[in-house]
């Protein structure tokens, strides 16, 4: 049944940030009053990883990720580093071990943020996409849903993703999508039925794009997310101010108006597509 009374999920937030740490755990109790039934805390490195997975054990209401963020691609493989052999872990590295032997708890529910990011310079191309590819296939490997982070490399995602399709079979998710309507486009045709789109707080910046997105996109496959504490939406304060996850409520509304639909559909729309992706 769902909660009337908590109709959203924040797909997307990091409420583990040292900036929000301290209050994490008043954030979780109050989800329910704050409209959310339950939040996913992304894992960005190995270490947030393993400590997103240890949170969520802890709340009913938190899920979580592991995986690793495209600008901190050097730390995926610490064997690069010179601490770990081959032989010590024969799955590849550390991290890919760990989640592993993990996958089968049902608080971990995908992998990622993974992807591309060529905004900060300086940045490793290669490397970014050696340790993408690894992701992708071990999200097959674990039979869990990957979810990309692309900024200012959406070509190269694309790229990416169509050469690893064959390891693409449990769901792919688009974080923070922030492309054009003809990108979208690409991933419907190209993955059909098994992409979904998620909207956070970016979209209060660039209306126009976002809105002609959202209506190109259907409804069935719209998440919405946070990012939290990152990128708040421009009502709120705008990205001076941390977000929160209870800020998904203004995303929610966003996609109603962008959609033409009553806010609660779209509450109970997003909320299912989450249920569904993430199987929770």
């Amino acid at each position: 049944m769902i909660n009337l009374d908590a109709l959203l999920a924040d797909s997307h937030c990091h409420i583990l940030d040292s900036r929000l740490a301290c209050q994490a755990d008043e954030i979780v109790a109050n989800l329910v009053r704050d409209g959310l039934e339950f939040i996913i805390e992304i894992g960005a490195d190995p270490r947030e990883s393993i400590d997103a997975l240890e949170f969520a054990l802890k709340h009913p209401r938190v899920f979580s990720t592991a995986g690793v963020h495209p600008q901190l691609a050097k730390d995926y493989d610490q064997r690069e580093q010179g601490k770990f052999s081959s032989e010590d872990f024969p799955y590849g590295c550390e991290f890919e071990r760990w989640l592993i032997a993990n996958s089968c708890n049902k608080k971990l529910v995908a992998v990622g943020e993974c992807g591309l990011d060529y905004h900060y310079p300086p940045f490793d191309k290669d490397l970014q996409a050696n340790v993408f590819r690894a992701q992708i296939r071990l999200a097959n490997q674990v039979g869990l849903p990957l979810i990309v982070h692309t900024r200012d490399a959406f070509d190269d995602t694309l790229r990416i993703l169509l050469e690893e399709k064959s390891h693409i079979n449990n769901g792919l998710l688009m974080h923070c999508f922030s492309e054009n309507k003809e990108a979208a486009n690409l991933m419907l045709e190209h993955f059909g039925a098994g992409v979904y789109f998620a909207f956070g707080g970016g979209v209060t910046y660039d209306v126009a794009n976002a809105t002609e997105v959202i209506k190109t996109i259907p409804l069935d496959r719209i998440l919405l997310e946070t990012d939290s504490p990152y990128m708040n939406p421009k009502s709120l304060g705008g990205k001076k101010v941390l977000c929160l996850p209870k800020n998904v409520r203004v995303i929610a509304e966003f996609v109603a108006t962008a959609k033409g639909e009553p806010l609660e559909t779209v509450m109970r729309a997003t909320l299912e597509n989450t249920k569904r992706f993430f199987s929770v």
